[in-house]
């Protein structure tokens, strides 16, 4: 039989505790359910964290590194932390863009706890992809940058392709 590579997104990037009431959103749920996953055969959780007042996505370095460490101390899954985060641009109906419920971060802040933590994977998602109310951005530029900075940090970037010509630009990089 073939190895599998189980991975598993516990919390995922947009799902809230409203839509779901089971959610993991605290360090500590997240790590329970990597754990629970890890006992069931993944081998790999990719980790995004919720701010622990609102439940709305957050890039709070401590919440990665709580996680982490909590991950850590009962079991060795590869730990894969999101960049995603910081690429989320909002559309009213109108196309106009919806700033303030859009989340753009620049490449250094979107991979800082990825530098700082030195996970073993973090995602690095290729290209630009179409969501229901607007567009997960990840123009070239920003992830040539993202990249250099995952590549001098020592941390294998997961390329995560959304669209057949995100295989083009993955190949370049």
């Amino acid at each position: 039989m073939d190895k599998v590579i189980i991975t598993v997104a516990p919390t995922g990037s947009v799902p809230t505790k409203d839509q779901n009431p089971n959610l993991p959103t605290t360090p500590a749920e997240i790590a329970a359910a990597a754990y629970e996953c890890y006992n069931e055969g993944a081998t790999i959780v990719h980790i995004h964290t919720r701010d622990p007042k609102t439940g709305g996505r957050t890039m709070a370095i401590e919440l990665y590194a709580e996680a982490m460490e909590k991950i850590r101390a009962k079991c060795n899954m590869i730990i894969n932390l999101t960049t995603g985060a910081g690429g989320q641009l909002v559309m009213g109906p109108d196309n106009r863009p919806n700033l303030e419920a859009s989340y753009l971060e620049p490449p250094e802040k979107r991979v800082e706890h990825v530098l700082k933590l030195k996970p073993e994977m973090c995602s690095l998602d290729v290209g630009t992809a179409n969501l229901r109310n607007g567009a997960f951005v990840n123009v070239e530029v920003v992830v040539d940058r993202m990249a250099e900075m995952i590549k001098a940090a020592g941390v294998k970037p997961e390329l995560e392709v959304f669209d057949v010509g995100h295989i083009q630009i993955a190949k370049r990089l």
